[in-house]
């Protein structure tokens, strides 16, 4: 009887170990596929939630791909966010435009001088012919005969030096009276008078030779 006992034990020890050896061998054969399909990188993605992977299942990390938000065990969300348009309570200021003028202006500035008369003396007739030594006063005028303003009007006679006039400055147009008085000299000549003046870009001239009949009796 003891003898028989003891063959049974061995018998019911080697039946478990071959019982734990086949399901070893069930659970390679279960587990082998498994991992030569995901190439040895860990479980495969948990099949009950599509693009999830398996250890973010049950977990609360969200997973954003393009505007839609999952979290895992709920409903996907997609947030749409319109930002408005920046307001300006001002408006802009003003373009700045320079003052300067585009072009030059068109300089048709012209003066013209002419003799008005010659008498004796500031109080005598006038005259067309002088002795020698008598006092002679000659009265210009000067014109403003272009289309620019004029300033700055200056009448110089010969042997006699500047002339005051009347005005310095002539709109268009305008004219001015200029005075100078000299002594007659002993033989008759040509008597040289000019005049300058000035328009905003340039300065502008005439010139006038009058012959002063002189009478040596």
């Amino acid at each position: 009887m003891g003898h028989g006992n003891g063959e049974d034990d061995r018998t019911g020890r080697t039946l478990r170990i071959a019982a734990v050896i086949a399901a070893l061998i069930a659970l390679a054969a279960v587990v082998a596929p498994r991992l030569a399909f995901s190439g040895g990188r860990g479980p495969e993605p948990d099949p009950a939630v599509p693009g999830i992977p398996a250890a973010a299942s049950t977990g609360t990390t969200p997973v954003t791909s393009m505007a839609t938000t999952t979290t895992a065990g709920a409903a996907a969300t997609t947030t749409t966010t319109t930002t408005p348009a920046p307001t300006t309570t001002n408006p802009p200021p003003p373009p700045v435009l320079s003052r300067l003028p585009t072009s030059p202006p068109v300089d048709g500035g012209r003066v013209s001088l002419g003799v008005a008369g010659v008498q004796v003396g500031r109080l005598g007739p006038p005259r067309t012919f002088f002795a020698p030594g008598d006092s002679i006063r000659w009265h210009f005028r000067v014109t403003n005969s272009g289309d620019e303003y004029l300033w700055g009007v200056f009448v110089y006679l010969e042997r006699h030096g500047p002339v005051a006039c009347a005005s310095r400055r002539l709109p268009v147009g305008a004219t001015t009276d200029c005075w100078a008085e000299m002594v007659a000299l002993a033989e008759p000549g040509d008597t040289e008078v000019w005049v300058t003046a000035w328009t905003e870009l340039r300065m502008v001239t005439d010139r006038v030779l009058h012959r002063l009949p002189v009478d040596p009796r």
